[in-house]
C-alpha cells in the first residue's frame, strides 16, 4: 500500500534521533565515524520528506521492493548505532580518564554489524552509509515518475474518498442483516422511541451509534432500520449521507439536502459561504421529525459535529442521528443516547451466510468435500460478515477441491481484489492508523489468532521493538487501537486489561507484514517448515516445533523477537534437545530484543541469554526461583522482567540490579498487577492466570 512509506518515514525518524544522539557524543573522537553519521542524517531528512509525498500514487510493487529494501536497512543501521552506543557506554565505564576513552573510540570503530570485529575499520558502516544513497536515489526518481505522468494526464490523482466507500444508496446492501436480531430490535426501539428520546433537555434530536471494526455490518445494521416500513412512517424526512474521512460541513449539508429533498436554490452548489446553505436546510427541517444517518464517520472533533447540526435544532422533538463509525470517540463527540457494538455473527448464523456466498444457489449436498473445506474457511473469520462474503466470491469462482484448499491456506492473500471488498474496507481502516500505530497493530501478528493479549504485556513487547517510546509519551498505543475497533470485545474485557485482535484484522495484518512476523504453528503438522528471508520475529508454539525449525532459526542473525510458547518438555530427551537447540540458536541470534520462553522455563540452564546485549524484555513467566541467574545483571538494557511470582526478587544484588521496575505506559501498579503471560485462548484460556 501506498502510505507504507509513511512508517518509513516514521522509522527514519527514529533511526535519526538515535543517529543524532551517537553523532554529539563527546566521547565519539573518530573524524571519519562522525562523517558518516552527519551523511546518513541527511539521507534519513530526505527519506522523511518524500514519506510526507505518500498520497502520490506510486505503483505498488515499486512501493512495496522499496519499503522491504529500507526496512532492512533501517534494521541493518540501527544494529550499527546501537553497537557503537553499547561500546562507548562500556568504555566510559571503564575508562577512568578523557584521554583512555578517546583511544578507545577508536575501537569503537571496529565494533560494528553484530559485534563482530573486522579489519577495516569503516566498513560496515560505509555499506550502511551507501545503502541509504541508494535509497534515497531510488525513492526520489519514483517521485519523479509520478509527478511526470500526472503532469501529462497518465494518473489521475486519488479521489479523497474511493467510489467504493461512497454509500450513497441507503437501498443497495452487499449482506443481509441475518443473525442481527437483537441488534436490529434495539436500533428500532431506539429510533421510534416515543418522547424522552432526546439527548438533553435543550437538543429535539438523539443519537444512535453503530460501532464496530471494518466490514461487521454497520451500514447494513443502519439500512435496515432505514427502509423499515415503521420508520419510514414515522419521521417526516429522510437523508442518507456517506462521511467517510471527509468531514467537509459544507460538502455534508449540501448532500442532506439533496438526499432529503429539501427545496433549495438552483445555485447550491456554487454557493461559498456555509451559512445560508444551512439556512435553506434549516427551513426544510423547521417543525418535521427527521431521520438522517452519517455512514462511516472518522471525525471525532466535537467542534467539528455542534458546527454541522446546528441546523438540526430546527427539526421536531424526537429527531433521530444514526451514525456509523469505527471509532468510540466518535460515539463520545457526538453525545450518542444509545451506541449498539456490533461483534462478529454467532457460529451457525455465520456458517449459514458463508455457505450461501460460497455456494450460491447449488446443492451442497452433493458436495461434503467442499462443504468441509467451506466450514473450516468460515472458522478463521471470527463471524464477519463481508470476509463472508469476499472469501466466499473467491471459493465460488473457482469450485474445485484444489482452489478452495489454496484458500484455506492463504486466506486473504489468494482472493481477487474487487472494490470494496474485505481487503479493501480493513485496508482503509489500516490506512487511517498513524505509523506508530500501524507498527503496533502489525506486531499482534507474531502471535496467533485468539491470543489473549494483556495490556501492559503488549506495551512492554513494543518498547522492546522500539514501536512505543520508553519514556510513555504519545498516549497508550493499546486503548488507542481498542478505540477504533481493532479489538474484539474490548469494551468488555477493558476492566481486566485484556485484549484480542480481531479475527479478520489479524488475516489482514498477516498479509501487510509479508512474513516479517511469522508464526510456526501446531497445524504446521509434519510438513516442512520455510521460515521466510523477510523473517524478523518469529513465534514457535511449542518446543518440539522449535526443535525443528532451530537450524533455520540459527540463520537468522538478525532476529529481533523470539516467542516460545508452551511448557518445557516433560520428556527427558525431549527436554534436552530443546535445550541444545535454544543455547544454540541464541548464540547466533545476538540482536534479539524480545525473548518470550516457555513456562517453567530453567532459566539458569541457558547461558546463552547473558550474551544477548540488546535485550530489551525478556518474559519467563511461571519460574518458581527466590532469585535470578547473575549472568542478567550483564544485560543493561532489559527492562520489565516478568517477575510476577517472585515480586521480592526485583533486586538481584545488594547494590541494586540494573533490571528494574520501570513502569513507562501506566501505573506502577499496571505493570505489577497485569503482566500476565500472552497464551492463545485455543489452547489453555480455562487456565489463565488473572493479570
Amino acid at each position: 500500500m501506498g502510505s507504507e512509506i509513511t512508517i518509513a518515514g516514521w522509522l527514519a525518524a527514529l533511526l535519526k534521533a538515535s543517529t543524532a544522539k551517537l553523532a554529539a557524543n563527546q566521547h565519539l573522537q573518530e573524524k571519519a565515524v562522525e562523517q558518516n553519521l552527519k551523511k546518513l542524517q541527511f539521507n534519513l531528512d530526505k527519506i522523511i520528506t518524500a514519506a510526507q509525498l505518500d498520497r502520490k500514487q506510486i505503483g505498488s510493487h515499486s512501493i512495496k521492493d522499496w519499503f522491504s529494501s529500507f526496512k532492512d536497512a533501517i534494521y541493518s543501521a540501527d544494529d550499527v548505532i546501537e553497537e557503537f552506543v553499547q561500546q562507548l557506554a562500556k568504555d566510559k565505564k571503564q575508562s577512568s580518564t578523557l584521554s583512555t576513552l578517546r583511544k578507545s573510540a577508536n575501537f569503537v570503530s571496529k565494533m560494528i554489524q553484530g559485534g563482530q570485529f573486522n579489519g577495516d575499520d569503516m566498513k560496515q558502516l560505509d555499506e550502511v552509509t551507501k545503502t541509504f544513497d541508494d535509497l534515497v536515489s531510488d525513492i526520489f526518481e519514483l517521485l519523479k515518475v509520478v509527478q511526470q505522468l500526472e503532469g501529462s494526464g497518465g494518473t489521475k490523482q486519488q479521489e479523497i474518498i474511493p467510489s467504493w466507500r461512497l454509500t450513497t444508496s441507503p437501498y443497495k446492501g452487499r449482506t443481509t442483516t441475518s443473525g442481527r436480531g437483537s441488534e436490529g430490535k434495539k436500533m428500532l426501539e431506539a429510533l421510534l422511541e416515543e418522547g424522552g428520546g432526546s439527548t438533553s433537555d435543550c437538543c429535539n434530536f438523539s443519537v444512535v451509534c453503530v460501532v464496530g471494526t471494518g466490514g461487521i455490518g454497520k451500514t447494513d445494521l443502519a439500512r435496515f432500520a432505514y427502509n423499515n416500513e415503521k420508520v419510514r412512517r414515522h419521521f417526516d424526512l429522510k437523508a442518507w449521507v456517506a462521511v467517510c474521512n471527509n468531514f467537509d460541513e459544507k460538502r455534508l449539508t449540501i448532500e442532506i439536502i439533496e438526499s432529503a429533498s429539501v427545496e433549495r436554490p438552483s445555485d447550491l452548489h456554487s454557493i461559498t459561504s456555509l451559512e445560508p446553505i444551512q439556512n435553506t436546510l434549516a427551513k426544510g427541517m423547521k417543525d418535521k421529525r427527521f431521520l438522517i444517518v452519517l455512514d462511516d464517520v472518522w471525525e471525532d472533533s466535537n467542534a467539528s459535529w455542534e458546527h454541522l447540526t446546528t441546523p438540526f435544532t430546527h427539526g421536531k422533538e424526537g429527531s433521530r442521528i444514526i451514525v456509523t463509525t469505527q471509532l468510540e470517540s466518535v460515539a463520545k463527540s457526538t453525545k450518542a443516547k444509545e451506541t449498539i457494538h456490533l461483534d462478529g455473527l454467532e457460529e451457525q448464523d455465520y456458517l449459514a451466510l458463508f455457505k450461501k456466498c460460497a455456494f450460491g444457489d447449488k446443492d451442497k449436498d452433493h458436495q461434503p468435500t467442499l462443504e468441509s473445506i467451506c466450514t473450516e474457511i468460515a472458522k478463521k473469520y471470527d463471524g464477519s460478515p463481508l470476509a463472508a462474503v469476499s472469501i466466499g466470491l473467491e471459493l465460488r469462482s473457482d469450485p474445485t477441491e484444489e482452489h478452495w484448499k489454496r484458500v484455506a491456506r492463504n486466506k486473504l492473500g489468494v482472493i481477487e481484489r474487487r472494490e470494496g471488498d474485505i481487503v479493501s474496507v480493513l485496508g482503509f481502516s489500516y490506512e487511517q492508523l498513524p505509523a506508530r500505530l500501524k507498527q503496533c497493530y502489525l506486531a499482534c501478528a507474531l502471535f496467533p489468532k485468539k491470543h489473549l493479549f494483556y495490556k501492559n504485556q503488549l506495551i512492554r513487547i513494543w518498547t522492546a521493538l522500539r514501536f512505543v517510546s520508553a519514556d510513555g509519551n504519545g498516549g497508550n498505543p493499546v486503548d488507542e487501537l481498542a478505540s477504533k475497533s481493532f479489538f474484539v470485545n474490548s469494551i468488555s474485557k477493558r476492566e481486566d486489561g485484556q485484549f484480542m485482535l480481531h479475527a479478520v484484522l489479524h488475516e489482514l495484518a498477516d498479509l501487510l507484514c509479508d512474513g516479517e512476523f511469522f508464526r510456526v504453528e501446531d497445524e504446521a503438522g509434519g510438513q516442512e517448515i520455510k521460515i521466510p528471508q523477510k523473517a524478523r520475529h518469529v513465534y514457535v508454539s511449542k518446543a518440539d516445533n522449535f526443535v525443528r525449525v532451530s537450524e533455520a532459526l540459527a540463520e537468522k542473525e538478525q532476529l529481533r523477537s523470539l516467542v516460545i510458547d508452551g511448557s518445557v518438555p516433560s520428556d527427558a530427551t525431549l527436554r534436552a534437545d530443546f535445550m541444545v537447540s535454544l543455547e544454540t540458536v541464541l548464540k547466533k541470534c545476538k540482536f534479539l530484543r524480545l525473548l518470550m520462553l516457555p513456562e517453567k522455563f530453567p532459566l539458569e540452564s541457558v547461558v546463552a541469554i547473558g550474551r544477548l546485549s540488546r535485550l530489551r524484555c525478556l518474559d519467563f513467566h511461571g519460574i518458581q526461583r527466590k532469585a535470578l541467574p547473575q549472568y542478567l545483571e550483564s544485560l543493561n538494557l532489559l527492562q520489565w522482567p516478568d517477575l510476577k511470582q517472585r515480586p521480592e526478587a526485583w533486586n538481584l544484588t545488594k547494590g541494586g540490579s540494573r533490571i528494574r521496575k520501570q513502569p513507562s505506559a501506566g501505573s506502577e501498579k499496571d505493570i505489577s498487577s497485569a503482566s500476565g503471560p500472552i497464551r492463545s485462548t485455543s489452547n489453555s484460556s480455562a487456565n489463565l492466570p488473572s493479570p
